[in-house]
């Protein structure tokens, strides 16, 4: 039987750790992750996601989630990477940019008025002197085009959807609700 070794509230985070134990020689498993995939907002309420390990690595995975909550990874990880070169302009080619977080105010709006949440990535970079917006190219991610087409080809299947229904009652029901 196996041991949990971590509790995490979304199944990302625990596929993260899983990944850093077996990367490290540990056999680890993400249990209870597909309740928490259906509805997120209950992980707290389920006990959230858990990372096993067998019996037997307990120890050595013990030890590689304190290095992780420590930080030693992060600090292997900057030592290897120079964070301290600026993001110079596109445009103008200055070293006074900014960076503009506002989609994360949309992907609230999403999870509250659609109940899905929406991973925001992008971050958009301000020049200071110039005024311009861009994103970073280490952060593109799809573009626009992608979520648009993809809401209107599901507006699309919900309509033919409701169109066959409607006819289905036409024929059917005693009195149609679709006129």
């Amino acid at each position: 039987m196996n041991t949990t070794i971590s509790t995490h509230t979304t199944a990302l985070e625990a596929h993260i750790v899983r990944g850093r134990l077996e990367t490290e020689g540990v056999p680890a498993f993400v249990v209870f992750e597909n309740h928490i995939w259906a509805n997120w907002s209950l992980s707290v309420a389920l006990g959230g996601v858990r990372v096993q390990v067998p019996p037997s690595y307990v120890e050595k995975a013990g030890q590689i989630i304190t290095d992780i909550t420590t930080g030693k990874y992060q600090a292997v990880l900057e030592e290897e990477t120079d964070f301290s070169a600026p993001l110079h302009c596109a445009y103008c080619n200055s070293v006074t940019t900014v960076q503009v977080n506002w989609p994360w105010k949309l992907a609230l709006l999403a999870i509250f008025l659609l109940g899905i949440p929406i991973p925001y990535t992008q971050h958009l970079m301000k020049c200071e002197k110039c005024s311009r917006t861009w994103v970073a190219s280490e952060q593109r991610s799809y573009p626009l085009s992608v979520p648009a087409i993809f809401i209107l080809v599901l507006g699309a299947i919900v309509f033919v959807i409701f169109s066959f229904w409607c006819e289905w009652c036409k024929l059917h029901c005693e009195q149609p609700i679709c006129i």
